[in-house]
This record gives C-alpha cells, sequence and structure tokens, in this order.
C-alpha cells in the first residue's frame, strides 16, 4: 500500500512539472528577457486625409507595437478623442503596425511614415531617456 501511494505521488508531481514546462514554454518567446527597464512611448495619431476634415486626429484609432525578434510579442493602445496615445513597454525595438479594423485589409500607414521605433539607442541610454515622442500618420481608404 505503501509502494502505490510514492507511486502515485510520483506520478501527479511529474505530471505537476511538465504541465509548468508546458505553460512557460507557451509564454516565452524567442527573444524572451526581462527588460533592464520600461520607457514611455507616446505620441499623437493622425489622419492626413479624411475625405470630410483633412488631417484630423484619429481618435480611438489601435496602435500595435510588434516587438522586433518576436513573432508572438504583440501590444496594443488605443488613441483617446484627441489622437493622443501613451504606452509603456520594455526597451527595444518595435515595428509599428496600424491596420484597418475592417474590409478591406490594409496598411493604414502613410508611405513616409516611420515604421520602427527604437528605444536602445546610444543616446537613449546615454541620456537615461524613458519618454520617446512618436506621431503616428495614417490614411484612411478611398
Amino acid at each position: 500500500m505503501k509502494a502505490i501511494s510514492i507511486c502515485v505521488t510520483l506520478i501527479f508531481g511529474m505530471f505537476f512539472i511538465y504541465q509548468q514546462n508546458i505553460n512557460t514554454l507557451a509564454q516565452t518567446c524567442e527573444t524572451d528577457s526581462i527588460p533592464e527597464r520600461l520607457v514611455v512611448i507616446r505620441g499623437k495619431m493622425i489622419i492626413v486625409n479624411h475625405p470630410e476634415l483633412g488631417q484630423t486626429p484619429a481618435s480611438g484609432g489601435t496602435i500595435i507595437f510588434q516587438k522586433v525578434g518576436c513573432n508572438t510579442c504583440f501590444v496594443g493602445t488605443n488613441a483617446d478623442i484627441d489622437g493622443n496615445y501613451k504606452i509603456s513597454v520594455g526597451d527595444g525595438k518595435y515595428k509599428i503596425i496600424v491596420r484597418n479594423p475592417s474590409s478591406p485589409d490594409f496598411d493604414m500607414l502613410t508611405p513616409e511614415q516611420v515604421r520602427f521605433i527604437d528605444t536602445e539607442t546610444l543616446d537613449a541610454k546615454k541620456y537615461s531617456k524613458q519618454v520617446f515622442d512618436f506621431d503616428i500618420k495614417i490614411r484612411v481608404s478611398k
């Protein structure tokens, strides 16, 4: 009876450890590491070709930041009524994504819009910069 109890305990223990490993692997990224610091990226999201208003704030627009080098590392934020947004992220380089939320699906960033922001530049580290201003210009479909 004692041997059966020990075997059952070992089996449950091994199953528990196995489940923890699966959950940990599911939540990690290829470049997963704890960031040295958090930084703030903020700015204004502007529609440059609104059919009636011309250039106007993109209130309620969603901005997605994808960590470069990680296909599953996304974080998003929404612009407020004035088009302003603010997000805290781990230090790094991020690709900016703004997609049309309904059909047809297309990239809403203007052709001249910078599509990456890097918070780990030498100047940023040299001056301990923690707030990065980054305005985003988008276009609507015609």
